[in-house]
């Protein structure tokens, strides 16, 4: 599917640039790595490390392709000023998760042809408010990670 030695900038530029155009960005700061821009708002999604498997793909005399499996790690993080309860801040975050898994699972399968297949393979949360903080706010970060397929041809 490409010919270059990897194919990892391009899948996260793709799915950055497509994430862009999925949600409100006067609500939603859609980050490529971590922005000083935009930093008063509540949600936030962060397009951030890339890691990458090669292995040997189908050979023939003419061409000696790789399979590539990228790892791409993208955080969300959404907070709620104020004493309020944790499950609204989850339920927003796992919403925007939703919408990001929904995206390259059926709607954009390939990323503009940049892979073969993206899927979500995993997710760990990060959302423990001690007591006495409590009254400053709630957050909730989720690491998720898409692993994308892609073929190196060239």
């Amino acid at each position: 599917m490409t010919d270059t030695a990897t194919a990892g900038l391009a899948v996260k530029t793709r799915f950055y640039e497509n994430a862009k155009t999925l949600f409100d960005l006067t609500v939603v700061n859609v980050m490529f790595g971590i922005s000083v821009e935009n930093r008063d708002r509540n949600q936030a999604i962060a397009f951030l490390d890339i890691r990458s498997r090669q292995e040997a793909g189908p050979l023939s005399a003419s061409n000696r392709s790789r399979n590539e499996d990228l790892d791409l790690t993208v955080v969300i993080s959404v907070a709620s000023a104020g004493d309020v309860d944790d499950k609204p801040v989850h339920d927003t975050a796992f919403g925007l998760l939703r919408q990001l898994e929904q995206y390259v699972r059926k709607t954009n399968t390939t990323l503009d042809g940049t892979c073969m297949w993206c899927f979500l393979t995993s997710y760990d949360t990060y959302g423990y408010t001690p007591t006495q903080d409590l009254a400053q706010g709630r957050l909730l970060e989720i690491e998720a990670t898409f692993t994308a397929r892609i073929r190196i041809t060239g």
